[in-house]
């Protein structure tokens, strides 16, 4: 027959967050987490603008109407160095 292990005790267990501030680095470890997660969003909100410039270069090529055609070229038009200057500052500030 299979002896059976006491349970662990977790009254001696801590939290993360308990050991990081008893080690006096949760400042900065949350500081870090949060700097993260902000380059996250910024990166996924460059991405989906990127993708709707690159709908709207189809809209500009395939559109039907010739006025349709139009105005999604003026709207690429007016995107591509508002993505380009954006993801280029933005890829400077998260890798500095």
């Amino acid at each position: 027959m299979k002896k059976k292990r006491p349970r662990r005790s977790t009254k001696k267990l801590t939290t993360l967050d308990e050991f990081l501030k008893g080690e006096g680095k949760l400042e900065e470890f949350e500081a870090v987490a949060i700097k993260e997660v902000l380059a996250w969003q910024i990166t996924e909100a460059m991405r989906a603008l990127a993708y709707t410039t690159a709908a709207a270069m189809d809209f500009a090529r395939k559109a039907p109407d010739a006025e349709a055609r139009k105005r999604h070229q003026a709207f690429v038009d007016l995107m591509i160095p508002v993505i380009k200057g954006w993801s280029t500052e933005t890829g400077i500030d998260i890798a500095s």
